[in-house]
């Protein structure tokens, strides 16, 4: 079994590309920004090791929203106010904002698209190029430890549909759930793969303090130890089928894109609107 320390280092960027004009830049002048603020903050320690840039698109690409489909090499990353990157912008209020800038090799279309099957928002996602190029989903981009990806090819060899790295925004803080499952009755299942990490104190008190949270949202956690994974995953899958029967049995949302890509019109409603804050401020 993989380890962590022959864990590979993510080198693809996956951004979120949710205008019209920011993709023709990405066309035609090739590069793309990113604010160094706090919408960032999940990256700044690895952008500076990423050798390609790909693009989640939102609801504005029509029939190639909801998919990752264009890709580049990055060339250059530096750091700029915006005002130098839109100088005909320059009354803008963010004009003297920092951003990375990345500049790219010309796009290059995905055979096939990599798409973002059910309901959820996606904003950065960081990845290696084999995880890439052998995606068939979303979820099959997400490199957070070894332990996660043998929980991933269980549940999906089970046909058990989750997803990775589930985004709950609380007014104090942010929670990223290892994997998230919809029950038919309502009930939403978190199921957590506990690493050596989590054994120490303040990750004690974050867990708990997200247990509360969740809990009290009407969630069910399910935690598994590293030895657990490892030694009988069967026997976790098995537990997670047991919760998930108890619960009316999981809810199929698999459909969703192909049914948005069939009938773009009257099948918006499947997806979650882009979120003000996903949204770069004009």
């Amino acid at each position: 079994m993989m380890t962590t320390s022959n864990y590979p280092c993510p080198d693809v960027l996956v951004a979120i590309m949710n205008n019209q004009r920011d993709f023709e830049i990405a066309q035609t002048q090739r590069w793309y920004r990113i604010p160094t603020d706090r919408r960032s903050q999940s990256i700044r320690d690895e952008i500076n090791r990423m050798r390609y840039l790909a693009f989640y698109q939102t609801r504005v690409f029509g029939r190639d929203a909801f998919a990752v489909n264009y890709y580049a090499e990055i060339n250059q990353i530096s750091t700029v106010r915006r005002i130098e990157l839109l100088p005909d912008e320059a009354g803008n209020q963010n004009a003297e904002t920092l951003y990375y800038k990345l500049e790219i090799s010309p796009l290059q279309r995905l055979s096939q698209p990599i798409p973002s099957k059910r309901l959820r928002r996606v904003t950065f996602i960081t990845t290696t190029l084999a995880k890439f190029s052998a995606a068939q989903e979303i979820n099959d981009l997400f490199h957070t430890s070894p332990i996660e990806d043998v929980m991933w090819d269980e549940l999906r060899a089970a046909e058990i549909q989750a997803e990775r790295q589930y985004e709950i925004r609380e007014r104090n803080a942010n929670y990223d759930l290892d994997f998230a499952i919809e029950c038919s009755d309502g009930t939403m299942i978190n199921i957590e793969c506990n690493g050596a990490t989590h054994d120490y104190d303040d990750a004690v008190r974050w867990d708990r303090r997200r247990n509360t949270y969740l809990t009290t949202r009407g969630w069910l956690v399910q935690r598994f130890g590293t030895d657990e994974i490892r030694n009988d995953i069967h026997g976790c899958i098995d537990q997670v089928r047991t919760l998930i029967d108890r619960h009316g049995g999981p809810v199929d949302r698999s459909l969703a894109y192909d049914l948005y890509r069939a009938n773009t019109d009257s099948q918006l409603d499947l997806f979650e609107p882009e979120s003000e804050e996903e949204a770069e401020e004009e």
